[in-house]
């Protein structure tokens, strides 16, 4: 197995170890960079929950235990990963055990849970380095020396996307590296334009959770009164409209199968060719309950260039429904909006625990809001 790259993090308040600490990470990997990062104090809490999102419930627990100061970035590569089964935070998960097992040794060493971090896997890695520089794996491994020179590099900036993006480009960077996710529909001008007619950004992912710390989302009033999650992005307000596997936006196995043949195009990415069709068609006939509109003459000319059978210039309405219906029923896919379907993937049982996990990060306020919300938009 090729070497694997790492970072142990030593927090403020764990540096009276430093010494021993580095010490042991030599004997046991190579060091190749060490930096010193400073967040900002006022920022620390929110740079803290989208470091590790949901699997963080309380930032201010934590900082009683790793402080507010300037913390240690200690890049590594391992020569010899050593992959293996370890209960983690999440649940069980395949990591290099060389760096988890040193991680729970050092833990024990300084005493309390969480005076240092590292990342378990390369997934977690890529994670990691691009919250916290800005550039993903790839990028970062390209300007590390060979081994560590003696110096700390001096970083002081909080995490990238703190306050706004520079641009769609950089958001989709971003989140490139640190989860699953797709742009569903009305992306034929990113990442350089976003489309005035529609502005939103509809997001598929598995990542049900932590999507929203990673984009730094925050709440607005739309003009309706609703509450709405938005990203700033040069200085504007774009809402993301984000949807989960398992949210009944789609049937569970089409989204996870939309997600295993996604496409990666102009930097972000995006359905297959395929799937973009149908699942705009879905979103058009089922979501929408449209007859005709805007996006029928875009699935006239996709469906005609994927010689999809029946569709060409004269398709109507009955057509395109006869045309989902085939594709469903031969991929065994469901409408999610049927009883059946509800009944079948737990639905009632999926809200009330979303409604559950809402209540506890947002409070009861946002819950209700967020309720009536969802009840003025049926």
């Amino acid at each position: 197995m090729e070497s694997n790259i790492h970072i142990f993090i030593i927090w403020e308040k764990a540096q009276e170890k430093t010494d021993e600490l580095l010490n042991d990470i030599k004997k046991k990997f190579i060091i190749r960079e060490i930096y010193e990062v400073e967040w900002s104090k006022e920022n620390f809490p929110r740079n803290l929950k989208r470091f590790y999102g949901d699997t963080l419930p309380n930032p201010l627990e934590k900082i009683k235990s790793c402080g507010t100061g300037k913390f240690l970035v200690v890049v590594i590569e391992d020569l010899k990963p050593n992959m293996g089964m370890r209960k983690t935070s999440i649940g069980k998960q395949l990591v290099n055990t060389n760096v988890y097992d040193r991680k729970m040794h050092y833990r024990r060493l300084i005493g309390g849970k969480y005076p240092i971090h590292a990342s378990i896997n390369q997934k977690e890695t890529n994670h990691d380095l691009t919250l916290i520089f800005g550039q993903n794996l790839e990028d970062v491994i390209k300007k590390l020396p060979t081994n560590w020179k003696g110096d700390k590099n001096i970083l002081k900036k909080d995490l990238v996307g703190w306050n706004e993006w520079k641009d769609l480009k950089q958001l989709f960077y971003v989140l490139n590296s640190t989860t699953n996710y797709l742009v569903l529909r009305n992306f034929e001008n990113y990442p350089g334009i976003i489309n005035e007619d529609h502005k939103d950004i509809d997001i598929l992912t598995d990542d049900r959770w932590q999507i929203k710390h990673i984009l730094n989302m925050k709440l607005f009033k739309d003009k309706n009164g609703i509450k709405r999650l938005y990203v700033l992005i040069q200085n504007e307000k774009i809402t993301f409209d984000i949807k989960y596997v398992g949210d009944s936006y789609y049937d569970e196995k089409w989204s996870k199968k939309m997600l295993d043949t996604k496409k990666f195009e102009s930097g972000f990415y995006r359905p297959d060719e395929k799937n973009y069709f149908y699942s705009l068609l879905y979103h058009v006939l089922i979501h929408k309950k449209q007859k005709s509109g805007e996006y029928f003459n875009e699935l006239k000319q996709l469906g005609i260039k994927l010689q999809i059978n029946g569709i060409s210039h004269k398709t109507n309405y009955d057509n395109y429904l006869k045309i989902l219906n085939l594709f469903m029923k031969e991929n065994k896919y469901r409408l999610t909006d049927s009883i059946c379907y509800k009944l079948k993937h737990n639905e009632f049982i999926r809200l009330k625990n979303v409604a559950i996990h809402v209540w506890k990060e947002e409070g009861l306020v946002y819950l209700l809001t967020a309720v009536k919300s969802k009840i003025k938009k049926w």
